[in-house]
């Protein structure tokens, strides 16, 4: 090999050893660099002409739906307050040691307080049918239930059986006074004295079981409590009762309901519930105000509805129908007993029978009336608001303080008396206003 040569090879083999650029190159510089160059493109094809697109059709109206058929009318259903009875509104409300609100104003108006109006009731002469004769005097005339039929006294006791009928019966002498509805849900309120020098007594509730005893109920954990720890106790009309038990409303026998969790004006005095569940207070900061349930404030001060002055007291509750109530006012100063109070469409009512009269028990009726005694009258309310004064059978002498009662089905009212020496019950339909 010539020196020529020798020095051209040399020369070849550190050219090809020497660095690379290209690997110094991101890879897609590389690439696009070491890319083909492209031909030149080839020339588009003519066109191909689309079929024609057809014309989209028509949207079809769309079908109205069913009317639906028109329920039948119900009670209406009042309106609900704002802030449900269980602080959903997310704020505790103001509150003072009883559980009731402080006395520092929210800004919302209050109601204007309720002014009672007159009953003026209309002469009514009822048709009545016999019901039973009974075999012996009865003592103590009827019990007080919102429905059903009891009379007598220990040892002897009337109900009806399942055909209406008035017979004998068997059951333990109620301790105390009873509410409810007979036999299904009978209630009695057990006061008992410890015959200590501190004069201490204690409180329990009894329940009507299989008909014939009353068992004891537990109050918030315990039967007996003393009676300076237990405040207004009611039936409630939903189910079960409702009792203040020291500072806390709890619910016995409520079929697993939670227990109201309330807010009202001052000290709460009671507490009344209606079949549907609207709850409705009664409360004192020296003054009396009822409200429907409320769980602040503001909807205390807009609901608060202040009674008439006076130191009132609920007595007798009845239910009617779903949402509406009706309750005995009471004033203990005076013991005067002839105020009816209201809570049906429209919202709170108040009625006063003449002050010679004294109110002793009410009853509902299906359509949404109702009944009351006097120490020795019968008054009927219709569903319209109108009164009527229902005389007594001629030559009956009512029996007992409580000498009426409404049957289970709420379709007559019972009346027992006596009757030319012997003991009788007697029936009138339960809507006086029909005619006979």
């Amino acid at each position: 090999m010539t020196r020529t040569s020798l020095l051209f090879v040399v020369a070849s083999v550190v050219a090809c050893t020497a660095t690379n650029p290209e690997r110094e190159r991101p890879a897609s510089e590389a690439n696009v660099a070491a890319a083909p160059v492209e031909a030149p493109p080839a020339p588009e094809p003519a066109p191909v002409e689309a079929p024609p697109v057809a014309a989209p059709a028509p949207t079809p109206a769309p079908t109205p739906a069913p009317t639906p058929e028109a329920a039948p009318p119900e009670e209406p259903t009042p309106e609900p307050a704002p802030g449900d009875a269980t602080g959903s509104t997310g704020e505790a409300p103001a509150t003072d040691s009883d559980g009731g609100s402080t006395g520092e104003p929210s800004g919302t108006p209050s109601p204007a307080a309720l002014v009672a109006v007159a009953i003026t009731a209309t002469d009514h002469t009822a048709t009545w049918r016999d019901v039973a004769t009974l075999p012996t005097a009865t003592k103590g005339g009827f019990f007080p239930f919102a429905t059903g039929i009891l009379a007598g006294a220990d040892p002897t006791f009337y109900s009806t059986d399942a055909g209406g009928a008035l017979v004998p019966v068997e059951v333990d002498a109620p301790p105390g006074p009873v509410s409810g509805h007979w036999p299904d849900e009978a209630w009695c309120f057990h006061r008992q004295s410890m015959n200590d020098r501190a004069v201490t007594t204690r409180v329990r509730l009894l329940r009507l079981r299989s008909g014939r005893r009353w068992v004891p109920q537990e109050l918030d954990g315990e039967q007996w409590r003393f009676s300076e720890d237990v405040g207004p106790t009611r039936k409630s009309w939903r189910v079960g009762y409702l009792a203040k038990v020291r500072y806390s409303l709890v619910r016995v026998a409520s079929n697993g309901l939670e227990d109201p969790n309330l807010d009202y004006r001052g000290d709460l005095r009671d507490i009344a519930e209606s079949k549907a569940g609207d709850l409705f207070t009664l409360s004192s900061d020296g003054d009396a105000y009822v409200q429907i349930a409320c769980a602040d404030r503001a909807c205390v001060d807009a609901h608060a509805t202040p009674l008439p002055t006076g130191g009132w007291e609920w007595v007798a509750s009845i239910p009617r129908q779903k949402h509406s109530l009706s309750l005995t006012l009471r004033e203990p100063e005076i013991d005067r007993l002839t105020h009816l109070l209201h809570y049906e469409t429209g919202g709170w009512k108040l009625e006063a029978l003449a002050d010679g009269e004294r109110l002793v028990a009410l009853w509902p009726t299906r359509d949404g009336g109702l009944w009351a005694q006097t120490r020795g009258a019968l008054y009927h309310r219709d569903p319209a608001g109108a009164w009527r004064k229902v005389g007594l059978p001629a030559g009956v002498e009512p029996t007992g303080p409580v000498f009426a009662a409404m049957t289970s089905d709420m379709s007559e009212l019972w009346l027992i008396g006596v009757r030319g020496g012997a003991q009788v019950v007697l029936a009138t339909p339960a809507k006086a206003q029909e005619p006979g």
